[in-house]
């Protein structure tokens, strides 16, 4: 009802508070160290960072997470804002460990992964630091990074990791928040679990004629309308529960149309490869 599950500052935010150590979350340093393997083990040593040793030396307890880290390019006077940015004590200071670009449905824009990674090389080399931050773009799985130096987290990877996190028995508040967000990445076509395919799969046997009729259905309402009230059953078998009561001219012109062919789109296209 939100649209929470095509929000990247909700999701990042999420993520933030799951890897600072210091999050009431009940887990400590295990959700960061766990990522930071995860990606490592993603990226098989190719691009920057810190490897699976280094991580063990590195006081993960004392790790700062910051949101929305403004951070300028090298060479431009251009300022970029990481999404997610973690660090750890290094020195006197701190150096930064991980840079998470976070994306759930926007492509990258504007090179924006070059300049990190150019960035990240910078202060580097600048601070004399034994490595450069590990670099992940983190996706449904569509798009890629324009940057090489970026290790790629999909959500085949990163929906396994806080399923991964729940079974630890994290706090009341963490796993309430880790099964909500599961919850609201099923309502994703681009998010399944092995229910959700079977699902789809049996309603694609089953109501073929109805999802035909909704791809063919002109954009207008009235039609529309009448469409999806006549395959009311079958949408309501894919969770996109139909009410006489509270259906109104803009959410079936607006929502409807993209709900469906998302939902329909997705098994149909499955079932075609099989």
């Amino acid at each position: 009802m939100l649209g929470i599950d095509r929000r990247e500052l909700s999701h990042a935010a999420l993520l933030g508070w799951l890897l600072n150590p210091r999050s009431h979350h009940g887990l400590g340093m295990v959700p960061l160290r766990s990522f930071l393997l995860l990606a490592c083990g993603l990226g098989d040593g190719v691009g920057p960072g810190p490897d699976a040793v280094e991580l063990d030396g590195l006081d993960l307890h004392s790790a700062q997470v910051d949101l929305e880290v403004a951070v300028q390019v090298p060479g431009s006077k251009r300022a970029r804002r990481v999404d997610v940015l973690v660090s750890v004590p290094h020195g006197e200071g701190t150096r930064p460990v991980l840079v998470v670009e976070y994306k759930v449905d926007a492509a990258e824009t504007d090179d924006q992964t070059v300049d990190y990674a150019a960035w990240a090389s910078g202060e580097t080399a600048a601070h004399g630091w034994p490595s450069e931050p590990l670099l992940v773009y983190l996706c449904p799985g569509q798009g890629q990074p324009t940057s090489d130096r970026f290790v790629v987290v999909d959500y085949d990877a990163y929906v396994p990791w806080l399923d991964e996190l729940l079974q630890r028995r994290p706090s009341p508040t963490a796993a309430f928040l880790l099964a909500e967000f599961r919850a609201c990445l099923g309502l994703r076509a681009d998010v399944q679990d092995e229910r959700q395919a079977e699902l789809q799969e049996r309603v694609v046997d089953s109501e073929a004629s109805a999802i035909a009729s909704l791809r063919r259905c002109p954009p207008s309402l009235p039609e529309l309308q009448a469409a999806v009230m006549r395959h009311k059953d079958a949408l309501n078998a894919l969770g996109l529960f139909v009410s006489r009561t509270r259906w109104t001219a803009a959410s079936c012109a607006n929502t409807w149309p993209a709900t469906c062919a998302r939902a329909l789109g997705t098994a149909s296209t499955r079932t075609r490869a099989a």
